[in-house]
């Protein structure tokens, strides 16, 4: 130890990790539970086998086969915990357990494969960029449109009756007129724990090189993705995030039932609505996300949930701006002087008013071009 005072709990610990991510990462898994057990900090493994009353249980035969394509795994030892992977807390009277066990476990073997990727990858990567990385490709997102380009959410064991039409909401969502990024849909959380309880099921029937292997085929079409992208964590980052940095305190996030949004707004105010803009429906069930600045309307998106109209408001804003480089920088400056003279109690209309002809017109000029 260098110096006079003597590390930190949590410094020793964050040590005690990078250590074992050392040895994991040049010396493989095994060694580096042995190093963990002979430190003390890891249980040794037993070697007694657990009979499960369902393990001979065989699932349907497309449910494998979904399985099969979306991990690669061939074979299972226990067929049972595919049963079990697909079977959701909802149904209760099932002789076989809910899925929330592969799922724990499912989630690790997901998380140790993407970050031993990214990190032997990309060596260049902050620590930050790593995080914002990961959670991008891990994302209940990414993983929920894992699930329904499979088909595995066909084989799902529930008893939740809106969820049949919370995936059909979704399933419009991602369809190929609609144009969204990552972060423009709001998959159903139940999509993404299949998915990781699929992995789990993995791991526990093949051992930890099957799990790992099962999610670099999974993961394969979007590694390759990122890779040609060189790791730019960028291109991952939440549009609320990129929204917040070009504007600060210049705008607010609004999210509003359409009855809601129909008082406050009055007829004639439009919103986007996947493919065209209509108006607000006093009797509609949908939520709009609206962008506002200095109290002005930006831009109002309806969708089915309030996620995916908050973050598509916020992405259309953003890509706006990126594609206006004199517009980006001009609200970058009065930004910057909000966030200067805000010690001296000035308001964002004291500063910008003089520029809202031209913001009404850029902003109005862009909705027509839409």
């Amino acid at each position: 130890v260098r110096g006079d005072r003597a590390p930190g709990m949590k410094s020793c610990a964050d040590i005690m990790e990078s250590i074992l991510g050392l040895i994991y990462i040049h010396f493989g898994y095994k060694a580096a539970t042995e190093v963990g057990v002979e430190c003390g900090i890891l249980l040794p493994q037993g070697s007694e086998v657990i009979e499960l009353s369902y393990a001979n249980k065989v699932p349907p035969a497309q449910a494998f086969e979904a399985v099969q394509v979306l991990t690669g795994r061939k074979h299972f030892n226990i067929p049972g915990l595919i049963e079990e992977a697909f079977t959701h807390p909802s149904a209760v009277h099932e002789a076989v357990p809910s899925y929330q066990r592969l799922e724990w476990v499912g989630d690790a073997v997901l998380c140790v494969k993407m970050r031993e990727w990214i990190f032997t990858t990309f060596p260049h990567l902050s620590v930050g960029d790593m995080v914002t990385l990961d959670a991008a490709m891990v994302s209940n997102e990414v993983l929920g449109y894992q699930c329904f380009r499979s088909s595995l959410h066909t084989f799902i064991n529930h008893r939740q009756q809106s969820l049949p039409a919370r995936i059909e909401r979704y399933k419009w969502s991602v369809g190929k007129d609609v144009g969204r990024g990552i972060w423009g849909s709001d998959p159903p959380k139940i999509l993404s724990d299949v998915v990781e309880a699929v992995l789990g099921a993995v791991h526990a029937d093949g051992g930890f090189q099957a799990g790992q292997l099962a999610v670099e085929t999974m993961m394969r079409p979007l590694m390759d993705a990122v890779k040609t992208l060189k790791g730019d964590a960028t291109v991952f980052r939440h549009p609320i995030t990129i929204l917040n940095e070009i504007g600060g305190r210049l705008f607010d996030i609004e999210i509003a039932r359409e009855d809601t949004f129909l008082r406050d707004r009055g007829r004639g105010v439009e919103a986007w609505h996947g493919i065209g803009w209509r108006e607000a429906c006093i009797d509609g069930r949908e939520t709009i996300g609206s962008v506002l600045s200095v109290g002005k309307d930006i831009i109002s998106v309806l969708e089915p949930s309030m996620k995916s109209a908050r973050n598509r408001a916020c992405a259309l804003v953003v890509a706006t701006f990126e594609d206006n480089d004199e517009l980006l920088q001009r609200w970058k400056e009065i930004s910057t002087i909000i966030e200067r003279q805000s010690t001296h109690n000035l308001t964002s209309h004291d500063i910008v008013s003089d520029d809202e002809d031209e913001y009404d017109n850029t902003i109005k000029k862009d909705k027509d071009n839409s």
